[in-house]
This record gives C-alpha cells, structure tokens and sequence, in this order.
C-alpha cells in the first residue's frame, strides 16, 4: 500500500486518511488470515510499522495518552506476530549466503502457517480498537510546516543512531538505527509529492532500510541459529559486515 498523503486535502486530514487506511486494511487482514496466512502475517507487520512511524507525524496535535494508546496497539499487533517472520529471514539468509546445503544440513525451513488459521481474539480486539481510535482523531490542526518539522526531527534520530552505530559495531545500535531509517523512509513516502526535498531522499531511504535489514536479518541467524560450524558463521559474518559498510556509506552521504 503506497503511504502518499492523497491531493486536495489538507495536511492533517490528508494524514488521518493514510492511518485510517492502514489500520482498516490491518483489520481486513485479521479477518481473511485463514485465506492465505503468511502473506497477511507480513502484511500485518509491516503496516503496523508504517503506521507508528506516521503516527510521528501528528506530534503537535495529539495528547501524549492518545498518541501513546495507538502506538502500544500497534506495536502489540506487530510483535505478537514476530516469530514467524523471523523463521522467514533465517531461512532466507541460510540460502542466500550458505547455500541449499547448509539449509538441509542445519534443518532450517521456511514458516509454515496451517491454511484455515484463524487470528486469536486479542488480536481482533486490539485491531478494532486502533481502528476506533485512528477514527475519532482530529488532526485539523496540522498543517504542512508541521509535517516537514516532524520528518526533520525523524531524520536527525536516523542521523544520531547512525552515528552510534558507527562507533560501537553493536548489533542493538544497527538495529536502533534501522528502525530510525525505516521510519524515515515511510514517512519520505507519505510526504514526497508535499516536498522536492523530500522526495529526493524518497527512494535512498528506501535503500538504506534494505541494506540495514539485510545486517539484522544477518544478525538474527548469527544469534539464533545451532550447529554453525565456524566456516558457516565466518561467512555470514563477512556478508553482515559488507552490508553495514555499504549501510553507513550510504548513510553518510544521505542523512
């Protein structure tokens, strides 16, 4: 789902019309889970990313308690949902960097979700409530300046956690700075016909986020994954140093 606020609105209602979207669609996923599940669990994940990170967005013109209620709903949606998309990457990474081989030989296999799997009822709950609650926000109050301040102070964090990252090599500060990028690049997305400037770092945002992806999907296999043998994790650690290089000089030259 593209996150462009649509034309012929304003700021904030242009704004509330994409969360809007986006908690509704989160809400027909939970209801045809059972069609085709692996795909509505990643649909579900990411959406709920996309709306926090434009949640960000409308600051200025929520309370604190509000704004705080939609976060914890969706970031609960996101996380009851993570363990099958990590099976996902940790196959995926096996693959790519080790080969077919390495997949029999360690067992490691793609998430399978049993067709007909119905979502449980917190998460029904906690869907309707985002919905009810995206559905009653007043975001007249916004206006353009705001949006631009708010996407400029979201590009100074992807900015200071890069800069951590940089320093330290720690796997929680690549993966704190990814979550700053990717947040950079949902809301680049929703505001890039508003802005030339931003739409100039639309689609580099976009690659960042890959790239910073590719290191934790790296990471999470490095972690979680029994019975590498030390060739194995020597080359999934090169892969995940090649993508952190190639990450912060990307990021130098973007943020």
């Amino acid at each position: 789902m593209k996150l462009r606020l649509p034309p012929g609105k304003s700021a904030g209602e242009g704004l509330k019309h994409v969360l809007l979207r986006l908690a509704r669609q989160a809400r027909r996923d939970i209801e045809q889970l059972a069609d085709a599940p692996a795909e509505r669990i990643h649909n579900l994940r990411t959406g709920m990313k996309k709306y926090r990170a434009l949640l960000h967005l409308a600051t200025r013109a929520m309370k604190k308690p509000m704004r705080q209620a939609m976060r914890d709903r969706a970031a609960w949606v996101k996380d009851a949902l993570a363990g099958a998309r990590d099976e996902h990457v940790v196959h995926a990474a096996i693959q790519y960097v080790l080969g077919e081989e390495a997949v029999v030989r360690l067992g490691v296999h793609p998430p399978h979700v049993e067709p007909g799997s119905h979502a449980p009822e917190p998460l029904h709950l906690a869907i309707a409530e985002l919905v009810a609650l995206t559905e009653a926000l007043d975001l007249a109050a916004l206006d353009e300046s705001d949006l631009e301040r708010a996407w400029r102070r979201t590009r100074r964090r992807a900015r200071k956690t890069m800069k951590a990252a940089a320093k330290s090599s720690s796997a929680s500060d690549f993966h704190a700075w990814r979550k700053r990028a990717k947040e950079l690049w949902y809301q680049s997305e929703a505001l890039e016909r508003r802005d030339d400037d931003i739409a100039e770092v639309c689609k580099p945002t976009e690659n960042l986020s890959d790239l910073l992806g590719d290191e934790h999907d790296l990471t999470i296999t490095l972690e979680t994954v029994s019975g590498l043998t030390r060739g194995d994790r020597a080359r999934l650690r090169a892969a995940r140093e090649e993508a952190r290089e190639t990450a912060l000089h990307c990021g130098k030259s973007l943020l």
